[in-house]
């Protein structure tokens, strides 16, 4: 699983920041920000979702970005890391464990070149 993975390497996020898509609770981002200090940016659409990450975040002592993210219509310049990316030399790492359950939204990443 994702999870494992990254928590068994946690070098490979070292000086990255990591976008999770669709974080619900928001515990793979926990995981890579216990793990590896890199930038974490949970993202979902749901009200709900959001809340219980900050709750999470909280309980965790964790310090991780929060943002809505909609998954239908996506605007990434909601996510304000460009500038930060380039002035830190940091590069992007986008998580997408949970997100490709329903056949419905593969079509969205299908057309991701």
């Amino acid at each position: 699983m994702l999870i494992d993975y990254l928590h068994d390497h946690p070098n490979i996020l070292k000086d990255k920041t990591v976008i999770e898509l669709g974080s619900g609770t928001g515990i793979l981002g926990i995981i890579c920000k216990k793990n590896s200090n890199c930038r974490v940016i949970l993202t979902d659409y749901d009200d709900l979702s959001l809340e219980h990450m900050e709750i999470d975040c909280e309980k965790n002592n964790i310090d991780c970005e929060i943002v809505k993210l909609d998954r239908f219509s996506p605007v990434i310049t909601e996510i304000n890391i460009i500038n930060n990316l380039y002035n830190n030399k940091s590069t992007l790492q986008l998580l997408a464990g949970d997100v490709l359950y329903k056949k419905n939204y593969w079509n969205l990443f299908l057309q991701l070149n």
